[in-house]
């Protein structure tokens, strides 16, 4: 009881000697009691006050006291919070190779325990409030310029379920760097509570860049967000020209004549941003010079190699499966509301118009379900496995406080039920290998619940877990026919044979370069790839290309067979050459 008024006193009222009095008071009565794990604790949150007062001598006899009972009863808890009190002591005391080594015995602990937990819900939040520890000791490494050793433990504090669910193995530099093509420049970003950092590498080199302006003006990203998702002027660009500034300077890859694609992994905040939309010094978005994709982890880059085939497929295999326009009925609108949902009584007349228009650029099979056809029981009985492309022209919601409300907007499937919806966590469930492209082209489903060491819970990292390799979603509401038609234009230019990355890229100049009202970012910067972008989608023939290949080989089949039959007769006129026989 004591030791949680203290906790109070000092975390809620902010008056530390008052709570060094009352965990004092906690670790007496504990003694006497002999009650070892109480006087654990008294240890360890009187050592955290008499730090904060600046009692360097005091914090640590108490640290050293908590670590070695937690020693003894084996409480790793205690025992990562003791190292990484002693870490952070050392660390102002300007010893950082104690501090290095204890923050590197802190994360071992806590990695430990991590590991024996089953259930990806609590791994999810389970380091949320231990990320503090690996950005302590990313700090000492970003002073040391080892870049190896700095991605090893960035990759480590982030987006670990991702990473379980890839079931790849904990990814090196080296190994990364062999994966990335020429031309590809990998940018990993880091923000701690006091720095910033940008890992960035090419096949050949890597290296990190220090981001000291980044964490006092975080509020710019706001302020770029708003402007490209609701503003109708060019104010966008100024918050695009400092961001960019702060964000992309200093990284010399960049400046690479044959640098064309990046590979973005974004953190925390960072994850609002279209990169697409900053200005790396040129006065112009970086789109017009790079096309982007973005990772959750690079981690992904080390999944399974084998991209699309490189054999064309017949016309009649499916290429396509798309879901669009849900029924909105007075029941859907109902279950909306409950959900706190009222934006789903919206109808999207546009986006029945979108899957087929999708459809017709598509040379192979497309399988719509369109209307009342739109259920989401043909998704989950596995309609979409082993096709290549995935579309989903709907409503959707991310929900910012619980990722399990996250959800897509489904035709309910039957007249007297409410709205049916996919939710996120069932997402994870589907099965999507096969898929090379998963599009969401709804509000906001790259959004969602940003947790600590995790990101932003949107429905990117859900299709890759389920198995496609790539995915488009949105960063904010784009309107219907908008949408439509930059959807249109990304599949034409996917069925050019253009790489994802590219054919995203050549989308969004498209609108960029419109000349009307279609130039804001508002229409086109919301939409981002997720995975592998520089692969092609898998080619497929079409009706008019297998019928004229068919007429090539019949009409070389009728010349071969003149062409014989015209020896054979040139043959059978001539006569037999003269001379007798020997007797």
């Amino acid at each position: 009881m004591l030791t949680n008024i203290g906790i109070v006193q000092a975390l809620d009222m902010g008056d530390l000697p008052v709570a060094v009095a009352t965990f004092t008071d906690a670790l007496a009565l504990a003694e006497q009691s002999g009650d070892r794990r109480e006087a654990m604790q008294a240890h360890l949150y009187r050592g955290e006050s008499l730090y904060r007062q600046g009692d360097a001598g005091g914090a640590t006899r108490n640290f050293e006291a908590a670590l070695a009972t937690a020693w003894q009863l084996g409480t790793t808890e205690e025992q990562w919070q003791a190292l990484y009190g002693l870490g952070r002591l050392a660390r102002s005391a300007h010893r950082d190779e104690v501090a290095f080594t204890h923050f590197r015995d802190a994360i071992s602990r806590i990695e430990s325990v991590r590991a024996q937990l089953q259930l990806a819900s609590l791994k999810t939040d389970f380091l949320a409030d231990k990320r503090d520890v690996y950005d302590a000791l990313l700090d000492i490494l970003l002073e040391r310029l080892d870049a190896a050793a700095f991605f090893e433990v960035l990759e480590r504090a982030r987006a670990r379920t991702f990473q379980d669910r890839l079931a790849v193995a904990q990814p090196t530099l080296a190994a990364v760097q062999a994966r990335l093509e020429a031309g590809a420049v990998l940018l990993e970003y880091w923000v701690g509570p006091r720095s910033a950092a940008v890992l960035w590498a090419t096949r050949e080199a890597a290296g990190i860049a220090s981001l000291p302006t980044v964490v006092p003006n975080l509020g710019e990203i706001s302020s770029l967000f708003n402007e490209a998702s609701a503003g109708t002027t060019d104010a966008w660009k100024r918050p695009a020209a400092t961001i960019g500034a702060r964000l992309l300077g200093g990284i010399p890859a960049l400046g690479r004549p044959d640098a064309t694609h990046l590979i973005v992994v974004p953190d925390g905040v960072l994850g609002e941003i279209p990169f697409e939309l900053l200005d790396a010094g040129t006065g112009s978005p970086i789109v017009e010079r790079f096309d982007v994709s973005y990772l959750p982890s690079a981690a992904v880059l080390l999944r399974d190699s084998s991209g699309p085939s490189h054999f064309w497929a017949p016309p009649w295999r499916r290429q396509l499966v798309s879901f669009a326009a849900p029924r909105i009925l007075p029941a859907s609108r109902g279950a909306a509301m409950e959900l706190g949902g009222a934006e789903l009584s919206n109808p999207l007349p546009a986006s029945a118009d979108e899957a087929r228009a999708i459809a017709r650029t598509c040379p192979g099979r497309a399988q719509l379900f369109l209307g009342s056809a739109n259920l989401k029981r043909h998704l989950l009985e596995g309609a979409a496995a082993g096709v290549p492309l995935l579309h989903l022209a709907t409503h959707a919601v991310a929900d910012m406080t619980s990722a399990e409300r996250s959800r897509i907007l489904f035709s309910p499937d039957r007249e007297q039920d409410g709205a049916d919806y996919l939710f996120l966590k069932e997402v994870y469930d589907l099965d999507l290998r096969g898929v090379d492209l998963a599009t969401l082209s709804a509000c906001e489903t790259e959004r969602g619940k940003l947790v600590r060491g995790e990101g932003p819970y949107g429905f990117s990292r859900a299709l890759l877990s389920a198995g496609a390799r790539a995915a488009v979603t949105t960063l904010w509401r784009v309107a219907d026919e908008p949408a439509r038609d930059f959807m249109a234009q990304l599949y034409f230019e996917l069925n050019r044979g253009k790489p994802k990355a590219e054919a995203l890229r050549l989308a969004k100049l498209r609108f960029l370069g419109s000349g009307t009202a279609l130039r804001h970012p508002r229409y086109w910067a919301a939409f981002i790839l997720t995975g592998d972008g520089l692969s092609p989608i898998p080619r497929v023939l079409s009706w008019s290309m297998l019928l004229g290949a068919v007429g090539v080989l019949l009409l070389g089949g009728v010349a071969a067979m003149l062409v014989r039959n015209a020896a054979a007769s040139r043959s059978a006129g001539r006569s037999p050459p003269g001379g007798g026989t020997r007797p």
